[in-house]
């Protein structure tokens, strides 16, 4: 037993052993409008990762612990958990888009495709084959897939102000919500009850004022002053 295989099977023991499962934050197949609003707030790509949280499988719940683990912080994740039936299902045209990762990467679960929040475009993917292989290149590789996918991406549509919204220009600043969550933006208008963001990928997103901190609603303020 070669040692690759030997630490997929350790991996697996720990997870099954934990009762570990889908990791904090994470969405289900029937939250897909939540993690694709989720998904354009924080800037950060879907993940749809297809697979089976209650696997008896140990390469299964290995590849699930590997791809949780390596993708949580930089993706917003779906679960498709489509053997147990768990958490609802994908809208169908959203279910369509993964097929193709099914075909150029393999149809052994996990499978991951990433999805561009803004126009959901097929950015990459992978599966438990590339995985087991050698899972670090294998994530450095996805990661840069979607890089590059994202950089040619057409610029998001920029609309004119509404009358009466205060618009000002003051470089990128750090941006915390009530949930102490932090994301870097640029202030762009603001009206009465919302915040238009630039987020560092060129994406704007509408951001209500009564979810930010306290601190960040004051930076608003200062920023673009109170209508």
């Amino acid at each position: 037993m070669n040692l690759n295989r030997i630490f997929l099977l350790a991996v697996a023991f720990v997870t099954s052993a934990s009762g570990a499962g889908a990791p904090r934050g994470s969405f289900t197949a029937g939250e897909y409008e939540a993690a694709k609003a989720t998904a354009k707030e924080s800037g950060k790509p879907i993940a749809i990762v297809i697979t089976n949280i209650v696997s008896s499988c140990p390469k299964c719940l290995a590849g699930n612990e590997m791809v949780f683990k390596r993708m949580k912080s930089d993706y917003v994740l779906v679960i498709d958990d489509d053997a147990a039936k768990q958490g609802g299902t994908l809208p169908k045209n959203i279910k369509q888009l993964t097929y193709p990762i099914y075909k150029s990467k393999g149809n052994i679960i996990p499978i991951v495709a990433v999805l561009s929040p803004e126009n959901e475009k097929l950015l990459g993917g992978l599966c438990y084959k590339q995985i087991s292989g050698d899972g670090g290149k294998a994530f450095k590789t996805l990661d840069a897939e979607v890089a590059n996918e994202i950089a040619n991406l057409p610029p998001a549509e920029e609309t004119s102000p509404a009358p009466g919204t205060h618009v000002a220009n003051h470089g990128m600043q750090d941006w915390t919500n009530s949930e102490g969550k932090t994301i870097r933006a640029e202030a762009v208008s603001r009206t009465g009850s919302s915040v238009k963001l630039r987020l560092q990928n060129g994406k704007t997103v509408d951001y209500p004022l009564d979810k930010l901190s306290e601190d960040s609603r004051k930076l608003v303020s200062d920023t673009l002053g109170d209508n």
